[in-house]
C-alpha cells in the first residue's frame, strides 16, 4: 500500500468515527453523564417549568411545577443551575421520573446542624418527634429562598408562626413584641438560635436554666453597652449572679427558679401590667408555685389581710425580697420602708416611730454592727405569718412574749419582757414637784415681798431728797 493509500485510509477512518459519534450522542453521554448535566442550563428547564399550569399529582394531591423566573432571579441561589440541587435523574427523560431524590441542602450548608439545633427533626435525629414535619424549605422557601439576614429579624416571626401559632399569639401579647422598637425587639431566631428549650438538655435542669439566664442577660444585664443599645432604660439587672436563685442554680440546684420560671417565656409582660406574672396582684401565686409553705403562712398575716382588701400599698413577696438582688434580712431597714414614712403611717394608722426607735435599742445597734445572730424584726414578729399583737396567735401578744423572748434568752421570766421593747433604757428623770402653796406664803415669796418693799422705800427717799434740793436752789 502506497503512502497515498495510507493517507486516504486514515482520512476515511477519521470521517467514520466523526459520523459515528455525531449520530450516537446517547452513547457519548452514557459514558460521560456529568458532562451531559453540565450542558443543561436553567433556560432549558424553564422551557417547560415557566408554564404556570404545569403540575403533577403526588400522594393524591396536585403539585405545581411552576417556577417564576423573576423570583429565581433574586434568590441567593440565582447563580446555581437547576441541576445543582435537582439531581439523581436524567433531565432529558420526559416526563421525569416521579421518585426523584429529595434535595439535600446540607450538601452545601454543612453547618446547618449547628445553626438549627432547635429543629432536630430536620436531620432525623429525633425519630420520636410527634410535631409537624419540618425541613429546610418549610422555613427558607424553595426558589424564593430568603437569606438568613432577612429571616433573623421580624420576618422570622411570620415564618415561625406558620407552625407555632399558640407561641406566636403569646409573643404578640408580650412586651418583647409591642414595647420595643422594630430594631430592638427580639425575634424567634434571636432567642432560639441558642439551646434554651427542655429538649436541648433532657433532664439536666441546671444546664437549661443556666443557658436561659445567660440568654436573658445578653440584653438585661446592667451595663453601659446595653443602656446605649436600647432606648428603654428599664429592666436592667445589676449583679444578677449574686441573687439567691442564681446562687442556688450555680450550686447545682435545678429546682431553683430561673428567669422563665417567674417571667414566662413567650408572653413576658411589663411589671405593672395586670396580666404579668410578677405584678403585685399575681406574684403571690407565682412565688407560691415553689414556696407553698411560705404562701400559706402569709395568707394568715396582717399583710395578706390588706392584700385581700386590694390595698395598693399592701406588701407582697417582692416588697421584702428583691428577686434580682442578694436577699436582704428582714431588719428594720426593710420593714422601715413601710413603717417609717409619715404618709403611710397617717393613711393606715400605723406607728412610724417604732422602727426608728428600735435602731437605737440594744438589738438595733447590734444589728447595725452586722451581727446576724441578734434579734431583728422578724425574730420577734415572724416573717410571713405576722399577726396583730392583740390576737392570741401573735408571737408578740403579751401572753406569748415570755416564750418569744425565751427563744434567745432561755429562762426568761414573765417580767423579762414587761418593758417597752422598742425603747432604749436610759437615765430616769425625777418628776418635777408642783407648787401647791399660794403665792406669797412660801419663803421664796416672803423674801420677794421684803425685797420689793425695801426697794420702794429707797426709791421714795431718793425722790424726797431731789425735791428738797430743787427748792433750796
Amino acid at each position: 500500500m502506497t503512502m497515498t493509500d495510507k493517507k486516504r485510509c486514515a482520512h476515511w477512518i477519521l470521517f467514520l468515527l466523526f459520523v459515528f459519534f455525531i449520530g450516537t450522542p446517547d452513547l457519548l453521554h452514557a459514558t460521560q453523564p456529568s458532562n451531559r448535566f453540565k450542558l443543561t442550563s436553567n433556560d432549558d428547564c424553564l422551557v417547560c417549568h415557566s408554564d404556570e399550569s404545569l403540575s403533577m399529582e403526588k400522594n393524591g394531591k396536585p403539585l405545581s411545577l411552576y417556577v417564576d423566573e423573576k423570583v429565581l432571579g433574586v434568590s441567593p441561589h440565582k447563580k446555581l443551575e437547576c441541576i445543582s440541587c435537582h439531581d439523581g435523574f436524567n433531565p432529558e427523560d420526559l416526563p421525569h421520573k416521579e421518585d426523584i431524590k429529595p434535595i439535600d441542602c446540607m450538601t452545601c450548608h454543612k453547618d446547618a446542624k449547628i445553626k438549627h439545633l432547635f429543629h432536630p427533626q430536620i436531620f432525623q435525629s429525633n425519630s420520636n418527634s410527634t410535631g409537624k414535619d419540618v425541613n429546610c424549605k418549610s422555613c427558607h422557601g424553595t426558589h424564593d429562598a430568603k437569606p438568613y439576614k432577612n429571616i433573623a429579624r421580624s420576618s422570622s416571626i411570620l415564618v415561625c408562626a406558620k407552625c407555632h401559632v399558640p407561641q406566636n399569639n403569646e409573643y404578640n401579647a408580650g412586651i418583647h413584641s409591642y414595647g420595643l422598637g422594630a430594631h430592638e425587639k427580639p425575634s424567634c431566631i434571636n432567642c432560639h438560635s441558642a439551646q434554651i428549650t427542655k429538649g436541648s438538655f433532657g433532664s439536666d435542669k441546671v444546664r437549661l436554666k443556666t443557658a436561659q439566664q445567660e440568654l436573658c442577660l445578653n440584653c438585661h444585664i446592667d451595663t453601659p453597652e446595653n443602656k446605649a443599645r436600647f432606648t428603654v432604660n428599664k429592666g436592667f439587672i445589676p449583679e444578677p449572679t449574686k441573687n439567691t436563685h442564681s446562687k442556688l442554680i450555680a450550686s447545682g440546684n435545678g429546682e431553683a427558679a430561673g428567669c422563665v420560671d417567674c417571667h414566662g417565656s413567650h408572653k413576658i409582660s411589663k411589671t405593672d401590667d395586670s396580666t404579668s406574672t410578677v405584678v403585685a396582684g399575681n406574684i403571690l401565686n407565682t412565688c407560691g408555685r415553689c414556696h407553698a409553705d411560705q404562701k400559706k403562712e402569709y395568707e394568715g398575716s396582717v399583710h395578706f389581710d390588706a392584700f385581700a382588701k386590694k390595698i395598693k400599698d399592701a406588701p407582697v413577696c417582692s416588697n421584702c425580697h428583691n428577686e434580682h438582688k442578694p436577699l436582704d434580712v428582714a431588719t428594720a431597714k426593710v420593714c422601715g420602708t413601710c413603717h417609717e414614712p409619715v404618709e403611710l403611717s397617717t393613711e393606715y394608722a400605723l406607728s412610724n416611730t417604732k422602727t426608728k426607735v428600735f435602731k437605737n435599742t440594744y438589738h438595733g445597734l447590734t444589728v447595725k454592727g452586722d451581727v446576724v445572730t441578734v434579734s431583728n424584726c422578724n425574730s420577734c414578729h415572724g416573717s410571713h405569718a405576722i399577726v396583730d399583737s392583740e390576737k392570741p396567735a401573735s408571737s408578740v401578744n403579751k401572753k406569748n412574749l415570755q416564750a418569744t423572748c425565751g427563744k434567745c434568752h432561755p429562762g426568761a421570766e414573765a417580767d423579762f419582757a414587761s418593758g417597752n421593747i422598742h425603747k432604749t433604757p436610759g437615765k430616769v428623770k425625777k418628776p418635777e414637784v408642783k407648787q401647791t402653796e399660794e403665792p406669797g406664803t412660801s419663803w421664796s415669796g416672803t423674801f420677794l415681798m421684803i425685797g420689793l418693799i425695801v426697794a420702794g422705800v429707797a426709791l421714795l427717799i431718793g425722790l424726797v431728797k431731789i425735791i428738797r434740793k430743787k427748792k433750796s436752789v
